[in-house]
């Protein structure tokens, strides 16, 4: 005895035709994906300045520290 309703395995998804309505999901998409790739370079910068700091680098720690600075700005 099933509990629930199935779906047929090949269901088409409705999308909107409304040109707004596609530019304000277009636009949303793009936020997620800048704020994604932000995140993802500050992290990047962050394990970077971490190795310069244990190898005693000064040098590519600031100059590391700079771009991280930049990049949150």
């Amino acid at each position: 005895m099933k509990h629930y309703e199935e779906k047929p395995k090949n269901e088409l998804m409705v999308v909107s035709t409304n040109t707004e309505e596609l530019t304000e999901y277009s636009l949303a998409a793009q936020m997620i994906l800048e704020k994604s790739l932000n995140k993802f370079n500050v992290q990047r910068l962050m394990q970077k300045i971490d190795e310069a700091l244990i190898l005693g680098d000064k040098e590519t720690f600031y100059e590391l520290s700079k771009k991280y600075t930049q990049l949150l700005n």
